[in-house]
């Protein structure tokens, strides 16, 4: 770790190269700190060949600036207050430092060894995420009234700047800002110290959005990810698909009677008269039964699974005509059929869909604090669903996050909205 101090003049630079290798001139990598003619300026990380790696602008550069370089296995890191920048080691081997400087004065110069154990974290009260999204006990209900701007007006004014602060490299000044300005106009109280996760539903005639405090961070900037879905439920079958397929098996079963009847004959309730529908022989009782369930039938792979209800004795058919699409619409389906192999009953289960709602989300500076604010239609009542992910690094590396780098988590929290 090579940590530099100084002083820089306007136009001036101060920094320091690594991995210096004169039989390799293009190995090395360089940090500069470089001021503006004013005090704003810019970190450069580069090679030793001047060739670009990656920069990151400095807002405020005062009478004395510090630059710090990190040097790992896989990774060489510089720092200038916020800014940080990274780049991936590669093959490049053993090396020097040099130090660089411009219209500028180093004074101080520290040179040690990186701890190898030595990483920061930060301390919490919960066990995990899991534990600490679930410390919300339920979503509380707020009236802003007529005090609150209407969302499509704050977004008129602030849509630009929600997007632009929630950027990674925003400033945390500029953050809060926003923050406090969209929620001076929705007219939010906002919790001074909150013991736990607070999510409440806001609303202003027709207007609905959500506010979430917690004691403890939850960067939606670098680290977690928010999904709202609202559940919607609808039937398996239409009426149409029904009486598409209803056909189709109750062919396959009635052809199956052309050869040796699968099924014992049916018999006739004492005081019925047997009559023959016209066009295809069959007899139908028409009386008292008639919508009693016979036989059960439901689609097994490529055969229908038929079976007496009164013995259990099964058969299997085949079926012609159905789809693939077909084939998935019957899965777990199962129809009743009367003694005149005619659906008369279908058990069908709903189905049940989670429907991404589109957001917006403003954090504070110190992402205690979240607005959560749907674009579009006004939310609609019925059963929603937050869903939380977050990705925390340990450590810098240039491998992809995994379990063995990263923590790794998700919860949710499911609600209901009425009225």
């Amino acid at each position: 770790r090579l940590e530099l101090q100084g002083h820089l003049s306007a136009g001036g630079s101060m920094g320091a190269a690594v991995l210096v290798n004169p039989a390799h001139p293009s190995q090395g990598i360089r940090a500069v700190v470089r001021r503006g003619a004013g005090s704003d300026g810019v970190l450069v990380m580069e090679t030793t060949a001047g060739l670009a790696i990656s920069s990151h602008p400095l807002t405020a550069i005062g009478d004395s600036s510090a630059l710090t370089i990190e040097v790992f296995a896989d990774a060489v890191r510089c720092r200038c207050g916020d800014a940080m920048l990274s780049a991936a080691r590669n093959d490049r081997g053993a090396g020097r430092c040099a130090l660089v400087a411009n219209a500028a004065s180093i004074t101080v110069l520290r040179v040690r060894g990186i701890d190898m154990y030595r990483l920061p974290f930060r301390t919490s009260r919960y066990e995990g995420f899991h534990a600490h999204i679930d410390s919300c006990i339920g979503v509380e209900r707020y009236d802003a009234g007529s005090a609150a701007e209407p969302l499509a007006s704050v977004w008129s004014r602030l849509g630009g700047g929600v997007a632009t602060v929630m950027r990674a490299e925003a400033s945390h000044t500029d953050r809060e800002s926003v923050f406090g300005a969209a929620a001076s106009a929705l007219a939010i109280p906002l919790l001074e110290d909150p013991a736990r996760l607070h999510v409440t539903l806001a609303s202003a005639a027709s207007d609905r959005w959500f506010v979430l405090e917690s004691p403890e961070p939850i960067d939606f900037v670098q680290e977690t990810v928010l999904r709202m879905e609202r559940r919607v439920v609808r039937p398996g079958l239409s009426p149409i698909d029904m009486e598409r397929l209803g056909a189709l098996v109750e062919r396959a079963i009635r052809n199956a009677t052309t050869g040796p009847r699968p099924f014992p004959p049916p018999r006739l309730p004492v005081g019925v008269r047997a009559r023959v529908l016209p066009g295809n022989g069959r007899w139908t009782a028409g009386g008292p039964g008639a919508s009693k369930a016979a036989f059960t039938a439901r689609l097994v792979t490529r055969y229908l699974e038929v079976t007496e209800v009164a013995t259990g004795v099964q058969r299997h058919l085949r079926i012609s005509g159905l789809s693939a699409a077909d084939r998935e619409m019957l899965r777990d389906v199962t129809v009743d059929l009367n003694r005149d192999l005619e659906i008369v009953r279908w058990h069908v289960g709903d189905i049940v869909e989670w429907v991404q709602q589109p957001l917006s989300i403003i954090q504070n500076a110190d992402a205690t604090k979240a607005l959560v604010l749907p674009h579009g239609a006004p939310l609609m009542d019925g059963t929603y669903r937050m869903a939380f992910a977050i990705t925390r690094r340990w450590f810098d590396t240039i491998e992809p996050a995994g379990p063995a780098n990263t923590y790794l988590d998700e919860a949710e929290i499911v609600f209901d909205i009425v009225g």
